[in-house]
């Protein structure tokens, strides 16, 4: 184990930890209460001076009705995310990294189908 890789990854989790986990309701009404963490897990594999941070957090939504937010975390200089995965009730849902244009397309084509 490197020192550096260490370094990294200890700034790693404590840039992560320092950061309110609560999913954001987008877009923000006053109506709509936060979907608020209720664990959080943090697992750190150090290789080839390199750290890899898998973060398994679990939230609860106190609305009565499916609702849309976005979550926010810091990743330090140099990190990258590599693969987010959500479970919904059981059902692995698998995100794909896209550039923000192609994004914001996929984004406004569900919201257009609905309305």
């Amino acid at each position: 184990m490197k020192n550096g890789a260490l370094g990294f990854a200890l700034l790693l989790i404590a840039a992560t930890a320092a950061v309110p986990c609560d999913i954001v309701p987008w877009p923000h009404r006053h109506d709509i209460q936060p979907i608020n963490l209720v664990s959080q897990r943090m697992t750190v594999r150090i290789q080839d001076q390199a750290a890899q941070v898998t973060i398994d957090a679990t939230f609860h939504n106190p609305n009565r009705a499916q609702i849309e937010g976005m979550y926010f975390t810091n990743v330090p200089a140099g990190a990258q995310i590599t693969d987010l995965t959500m479970i919904v009730n059981g059902k692995e849902m698998k995100a794909e990294l896209l550039d923000s244009q192609k994004a914001r397309e996929i984004y406004n084509k569900i919201v257009q189908a609905r309305r």
